[in-house]
Parts: C-alpha cells; sequence; structure tokens
C-alpha cells in the first residue's frame, strides 16, 4: 500500500488526518466563493450618510451619550442589526439612526 507523508491511505480517512483534508477542502471552497463574488467582508453591509450631518451614539436610542458625528456622503461599515430605529456600525458601541443611513449598492444589510 502506498504511503503519503507516512501515512496510508487508509489512516487518512480517519482521525486528525481527516479533519485535516476537510479543513484545506472547506478553505478552497471559501476562497472560491469569495473570489466568484468579490466580497469577502463578513458583514457585506455598509452605509452611507444622508442627512447633514448624523450623530453617532453609544447605545441604540436618542438618549445615548453621542460618540462621534459623519458628515452627509460618509460611508461607514454597518451591521444588519437594527434596535429601536437605530443601526449599529461594526465599530463597537456606536449607533446610527435608520432614516439618517441608506446602504449603499451592493450592500447586504
Amino acid at each position: 500500500m502506498a504511503k503519503v507523508f507516512g501515512l496510508t491511505r487508509k489512516s487518512l480517512l480517519r482521525g486528525w488526518p481527516l479533519v485535516g483534508l476537510i479543513g484545506v477542502g472547506l478553505t478552497v471552497v471559501a476562497l472560491a466563493y469569495g473570489g466568484v463574488t468579490g466580497n469577502l467582508e463578513t458583514t457585506g453591509c455598509r452605509v452611507v450618510v444622508q442627512g447633514e450631518q448624523v450623530t453617532v451614539r453609544s447605545a441604540p436610542g436618542n438618549s445615548a451619550a453621542p460618540v462621534r458625528t459623519l458628515p452627509v456622503g460618509t460611508e461607514v461599515a454597518a451591521e444588519t442589526i437594527v434596535d429601536g430605529g437605530f443601526r449599529k456600525l461594526t465599530e463597537q458601541n456606536q449607533w446610527v439612526p435608520v432614516d439618517s443611513v441608506a446602504a449603499t449598492s451592493g450592500s447586504r444589510c
């Protein structure tokens, strides 16, 4: 029986060698899918500011502490999470009003 790296064909199909083969296969599929779509981002959601100036808050709600402001036309990465009319940005503890931003073309929000 032929050996590859000191392993027989039978021993390649069980235990850690099998786990390694499955991992390599899944990695190839993931890279091929990302290459086909041209999108390797985890969220795939980007929004652009529509209002004159949008206040980014530390939590969803108008009473939450302001963190920063974004001028009109600013594009930022966001998540699909919407809570009480506020969309979560990918940066920790940053929320913007949903009606003040719009998903960019091709975004999955």
